[in-house]
This record gives structure tokens, sequence and C-alpha cells, in this order.
């Protein structure tokens, strides 16, 4: 069972609140940069993109809200075994989901542009791209999150995700525009998933041989 000192649990709901503000961090801070460095029409080409993308938020939020209390029952109860079996299922079956979706709005992202906002807003289709793939590489890799906590990795990851906020800096010294700020985002995902979700991977696997 998972059980934690009042020590340990203290670090957790502080490690918990330092992600939420590396996030909102990462995410206001990038759009104050490029408002402050660039003109409106980048804030409005990066805005456009981020309202067509945003269903795929209300899905994210819809997930985590929906499998998440169920895994984490089984987080505090079950052995490695049933988490790995579990975790690989999820993966599995949210990748199958969003390689359609990922093709089918890089072919019709235009058309949607289009569809919900004006012509000269065209180069959000792109940047849309860009933040559509973003998204589905979190919600694909949603429960290390949790798993970050059973294992009381919450500190590591945090430190992880603050290069995000390195990626978002060194754009704007070099030259900030709509799609610069998503790749930064997409890049400090990325980094994520690769050093820590990885990992985390690795430790869940041999905890699973030992059981």
């Amino acid at each position: 069972a998972l059980t934690m000192s009042p020590t340990e649990l203290r670090k957790v709901f502080f490690g918990v609140n330092i992600t939420a503000w590396l996030k909102s961090g990462g995410d206001i801070g990038g759009v104050f940069l490029l408002g402050l460095l660039t003109n409106s029409n980048f804030v409005a080409i990066y805005g456009v993109a981020r309202q067509v993308v945003r269903p795929i938020g209300l899905l994210q939020t819809a997930v985590y809200n929906v499998v998440m209390p169920e895994f984490m029952k089984l987080l505090s109860k079950s052995k490695s075994k049933k988490i790995l079996k579990f975790t690989n299922k999820y993966i599995l079956v949210t990748a199958a989901i969003f390689l359609p979706i990922l093709i089918i709005f890089n072919m019709l992202s235009e058309d949607i542009i289009n569809l919900f906002s004006k012509p000269e807003y065209l180069e959000s289709a792109y940047v849309a791209t860009i933040l559509v793939v973003t998204s589905a590489m979190t919600i694909i890799f949603l429960p290390f999150y949790p798993i970050a906590l059973k294992f009381n990795l919450i500190g590591i990851r945090n430190w992880i995700s603050s290069i995000r906020l390195f990626y978002i800096a060194f754009v704007a010294y070099h030259g900030m525009n709509p799609v610069t700020l998503a790749y930064a985002n997409l890049a400090g995902v990325a980094t994520v998933r690769l050093l820590f979700d990885s990992q985390a991977y690795a430790k869940l696997k041999k905890t699973k041989e030992k059981t």
C-alpha cells in the first residue's frame, strides 16, 4: 500500500504546487514575452492557434478526471506489475486514438483555421499543428505524473519541467515568433518525456521484476 509520512506528504503537496506554477509560468510567460517582444499580429496568430486546439485541452481534463482517479487507486493498492500493465495499455490506446487525429488535423489545419478565423490568420495552422502534437504527447504520457507522486520523484520531474522556461527564454533572446514559441513548448514537453518519463518507466519495470 502507498503510505507517506507527514513530511513526505508536505513535500508532495509542495511539488504539486510547483508543477502548477511551472505550467502557468510557461504558458502565461511565453505569451507575455511574445506580446512584449513582437507585435499584436503575432499574438493574435498564436491566440487563434490556441483556441483551435482548445478542445484537445478539454479532452485532457476529461481524461484526467475519468481515468486518473482509478489509476491513483491502482497506484495505492496494487503492485508494480498491475501498474505497468495499466500504463502500457493506456499509452497504446491513447496513441492509437491520437495518431489519426494528428494526421487528419495536419491535412485539414488550414481549412479549420479558415472556418473559425480570418484568412490573415492562416499562419496559425502550422502553429496549431505543433500545439496539437504537444497536447497529444502530454495526454499519452499522462500516467507518469501520478507515478512521479508514488515514487516521490515529483521534485526531479519539476526540475526537468523547468527546462521549458529556458527554451522560452532562448527563443525570446534569439527572435521569438508564434512558431518558435510553439516549438519551445513542444521541446519542453518532449524533454520531460525523454529525461523523466523514460526513467520512471524503467524504474517501474525494475520494481515489477523484484515483486
